[in-house]
């Protein structure tokens, strides 16, 4: 089984609609890829409501590989984004009330082979800085243990899925230092796009305030044309 893996992991917050076998993502600096995949609906005659939102196009190949296991018929009941309590609510020593744990599994599903349900989640290159994660998966395979249930951790390695488990090897050292410029990469971009909006906005504010003014100077007058053609 196969998929196109080709831009296969965006970063977090780079959200990914799938419907009808189609793709559609957010465009840089914009989050449209929703209105895109509502498009698609509205000239195909489908309902939006059947749009499905992943967090990386890593996960949604992932679900179209579960789905090709699903008409293969090597699994069934395939859901998606399911919400299980992890630890119940409680009041603590100090009289505090404590709210419950919830874990939202990427996937769960049966294994027609064992006949054992799967509580699935699929990890990119952030699954080592994702501390939260790991106490989750940890809280959950223990308060699950009886019932048969743990997380089970699913990677894209070599060209092929295969499962994580606590105490592997992480990752070759030269695959960690790139993940982690990338990482960076990504952060910095972020950063400079946060710096680019605040020297708009101040751009914006200095051109209102200019703009008020009953009587501008020659200089005031360049001024005001140097930031109208900026903010163009």
């Amino acid at each position: 089984m196969s998929f196109n893996s080709k831009n296969r992991y965006h970063p977090e917050g780079k959200k990914t609609y799938f419907i009808n076998g189609q793709k559609f993502y957010n465009s840089k600096g914009q989050r449209d890829g929703k209105q895109k995949a509502i498009d698609y609906c509205l000239a195909n005659f489908l309902n939006s409501n059947d749009i499905i939102t992943f967090d990386s196009d890593l996960e949604c190949n992932r679900y179209i590989y579960l789905k090709e296991l699903e008409n293969a018929s090597k699994i069934k009941n395939l859901g998606v984004h399911y919400l299980l309590k992890v630890q119940d609510e409680f009041i603590n020593a100090n009289g505090d009330f404590i709210p419950a744990i919830t874990y939202n599994a990427d996937f769960i599903y049966q294994d027609c082979e064992t006949g054992k349900r799967v509580v699935e989640d699929v990890k990119g290159a952030s699954l080592f800085e994702d501390t939260r994660f790991l106490i989750e998966k940890q809280l959950f395979d223990h308060n699950f243990k009886e019932k048969g249930l743990y997380i089970k951790v699913v990677l894209w390695r070599d060209k092929k899925w295969v499962e994580w488990k606590i105490g592997d090897k992480k990752k070759p050292s030269k695959l960690i230092k790139k993940q982690r410029e990338e990482l960076k990469k990504l952060k910095a971009e972020k950063h400079q796009r946060e710096v680019e909006e605040r020297r708009k906005e101040r751009l914006k504010k200095r051109y209102d305030e200019l703009l008020e003014k009953p009587k501008r100077t020659k200089r005031e007058e360049a001024r005001l044309l140097e930031i109208k053609a900026l903010l163009s």
